[in-house]
């Protein structure tokens, strides 16, 4: 006895005659394939697939320092001990972080600011940041710094993409009428 069985791959249609438990039948199994990323940790997985023809994408970053910017700050009270003296270094880093792919996030541009204390007291004062070119910034607010230390006051998030620090102009201002030392 011949039976006919219909077999459906991948939209294709084959009759085939099974007799005796031998297959006669031929199915062009590379039709049969669905080609794409097998990966279910890509972020192009394809479920339909079943053979995997290297494309998968994985969600890679880089992150890179694109600019840093040194501003000095003087203590210009004449009643001070260091009157006339570079007290503080604010210095900027700038740094990008890029995505292979839109889907693994949003590339962005943030700005780190350090402030490093150049005297043997510790020191308190309010600071302002403004700037004026293709980078934006702007921070406000009061900090305490011990002697001869660093202390990481902000970041900002400038954007998308990093405009260059090192084009725009920054002013550093201290908003106490003076820097108390302790």
């Amino acid at each position: 006895m011949i039976k006919y069985k219909l077999f459906k791959c991948c939209g294709i249609i084959s009759l085939c005659k099974i007799s005796a438990g031998i297959i006669l039948c031929t199915i062009f199994f590379n039709r049969c394939n669905e080609y794409g990323c097998t990966d279910p940790a890509s972020i192009n997985y394809n479920t339909a697939a079943n053979k995997d023809d290297g494309s998968c994408i994985y969600c890679d970053s880089t992150n890179k320092q694109y600019a840093t910017k040194t501003i000095l700050l003087s203590d210009y009270n004449p009643a001070s001990a260091y009157y006339n003296q570079v007290v503080a270094k604010f210095i900027f880093d700038q740094d990008s972080l890029n995505y292979n792919d839109q889907s693994c996030g949003n590339n962005t541009c943030m700005v780190y600011l350090h402030i490093q204390n150049l005297v043997n007291q510790e020191m308190e004062f309010t600071y302002l940041i403004s700037s004026v070119g293709p980078l934006g910034i702007s921070s406000s607010r009061p900090v305490i710094i011990p002697a001869n230390s660093t202390y990481n006051a902000d970041t900002v998030h400038a954007g998308n993409t990093c405009s260059d620090l090192n084009n725009s102009i920054i002013y550093v201002t201290e908003l106490n009428s003076y820097i108390v030392y302790h």
